[in-house]
């Protein structure tokens, strides 16, 4: 298999590693092909959620949570919990993934915390990474932003350019798919 590695040690013999998920160890030589059977009843591969992930997880539950009323100490507490929120977003923001960075930015929306420095690391984090967001995920952001009534221009020209071009891809493809006349200027 072109994806093995070669081991000197064993004389040129394709040897695979256990650390590779393309390379399943099997007990039968490469040339004997693996039954279909067997490939889509493998078991996949478990899945840990990053950092990011969890975080954003923690920023919704956080929202979701009713403001504590009793008294300066609860209140306290709710700001504590926020202000953690916030500066850990502000650490996250770049390893997260477009949809952590929707999902943290919805939670802020949401619970009315309109606390500029996670806003803008959230928002600066997406901007960079604007070609991996789909539409969703764009469309959950700038609706958290224009909910929060922070206006950051960089953000809203970055991902609504996304929006646009995947609304032209998913147009020509359309187009191509039934075969239909496009628009004059759309495409």
């Amino acid at each position: 298999s072109s994806s093995s590695k070669r081991s000197s040690k064993s004389g040129g013999v394709p040897t695979g590693s256990s650390y590779t998920p393309s390379i399943q160890r099997r007990a039968v030589p490469s040339e004997v092909p693996v039954e279909a059977a067997a490939v889509e009843h493998r078991p996949r591969a478990r899945e840990v959620p990053g950092v990011g992930e969890l975080h954003a997880e923690h920023c919704r539950r956080l929202a979701a949570t009713k403001p504590t009323t009793g008294g300066s100490g609860a209140a306290a507490a709710d700001a504590a919990a926020w202000g953690w929120a916030s500066l850990r977003a502000c650490k996250l923001a770049e390893d997260m993934r477009p949809r952590d960075l929707a999902v943290c930015s919805e939670a802020f929306a949401s619970a009315g915390r309109r606390d500029m420095r996670p806003l803008f690391m959230l928002a600066e984090a997406a901007i960079s990474k604007r070609q991996e967001f789909g539409a969703e995920d764009a469309a959950r952001m700038l609706c958290a932003y224009a909910a929060l009534r922070v206006r950051n221009e960089p953000l809203f020209e970055a991902l609504g350019a996304r929006l646009a071009e995947l609304a032209g891809e998913a147009y020509q493809q359309l187009v191509e798919e039934q075969g239909l006349q496009p628009l004059g200027g759309l495409v």
